[in-house]
């Protein structure tokens, strides 16, 4: 795979958390939650689907796959195998629980669910006891803010800070993609 290939492919993953991250800001501003969450596990996606990249060994096709405009996929034994959100959150080693957590968190927010009346009922409360604990520990652990609930209130705040560590996080993965190390 040529290094201009790679290139292109981590050009888009950075256009597409950069405008992920100022449409954020600016749903945040203006007191749009529901959309930030969204945009949060589009981001969150990004990220997963880096750091499944980086651990395949068809690297080179999913980029290719990916510039070709083809959905991530692979044949073996004859069969065709796609790469399904599952998959990925399924495969991915370097995975914590609270990616799992939040992804599932935006899915609600993606979807139309009851989740979009956060305003009056605490979408928060479906979870179970240890996805709450794990969410509010990540928040603890990479943002020192100790929550004592989860509601739509206590986590207004705290959104642009994941944001901003989902896409720090996701700009390292997509720079790795470009490391002579990570190069096949």
């Amino acid at each position: 795979m040529s290094d201009s290939t790679e290139i292109k492919f981590c050009n888009i993953v950075k256009q597409r958390s950069s405008e992920n991250y100022n449409s954020f800001m600016m749903l945040h501003k203006n007191g749009l939650y529901g959309n930030c969450i969204s945009i949060l596990r589009q981001e969150l996606d990004s990220y997963l689907r880096i750091m499944y990249l980086l651990e395949s060994d068809k690297k080179e096709l999913f980029i290719s796959q990916t510039l070709a405009g083809l959905k991530w996929s692979y044949i073996k034994n004859g069969r065709k195998y796609n790469i399904t959100d599952a998959i990925i959150l399924n495969n991915i080693f370097d995975i914590q629980g609270w990616e799992k957590r939040v992804y599932d968190l935006g899915c609600a927010f993606i979807h139309l669910s009851n989740f979009h009346n956060y305003l009056l009922v605490n979408p928060f409360l479906s979870l179970s006891e240890n996805d709450k604990k794990s969410i509010l520990q990540f928040i603890k652990d990479y943002h020192g803010i100790e929550l004592q609930e989860l509601n739509i209130n206590t986590i207004i705040p705290v959104l642009p800070l994941v944001m901003e560590k989902i896409s720090k996080n996701l700009q390292c993965a997509v720079e790795s993609i470009l490391s002579p190390t990570n190069n096949s």
